[in-house]
């Protein structure tokens, strides 16, 4: 029987070309799902593809509701359902979004969806500043 007190899992886990070492619980941080920033009273609508509900909003608290220290892209998951965006999406970072679904016929599948009017998705590429590496030259 496990108590109420908060359970940690201390199993290291590296990631592929990493020297770090990091918890499980550190790694389940990496992605999270849409759905959990929305109200679950709108999951039944968008899982059935009837919702209304504006997504826009619960997108961005999921990008930033994490501290992504591990990984480069934070990832969002979209279950299968309808989801509705009444503004564009501006991504300022590598961010990886990914759904239920190929499209196929008969397949569960997530589809982002915006009105007539709105850009969709826009990437944003920040200007990256290289530093220079000393050579042995130098």
């Amino acid at each position: 029987m496990l108590s109420s007190n908060k359970l940690t899992i201390f199993a290291g886990f590296n990631q592929y070309g990493s020297t770090e070492a990091r918890t499980y619980d550190s790694k389940l941080t990496d992605q999270v799902s849409i759905l959990d920033f929305i109200p679950t009273t709108e999951h039944d609508a968008i899982r059935n593809g009837v919702s209304t509900f504006d997504c826009w909003a619960a997108l961005n608290a999921a990008l930033t509701s994490r501290n992504f220290p591990y990984s480069r892209s934070p990832s969002v998951y979209f279950p299968s359902g309808k989801y509705l965006f009444n503004q564009a999406i501006e991504l300022k970072e590598a961010v990886r979004l990914y759904g239920d679904g190929s499209g196929q016929a008969g397949a569960g599948s997530a589809l982002i969806q915006f009105p007539a009017g709105v850009m969709g998705i826009v990437v944003n590429h920040a200007k990256v500043v290289v530093p220079k590496v000393p050579s042995l030259r130098d």
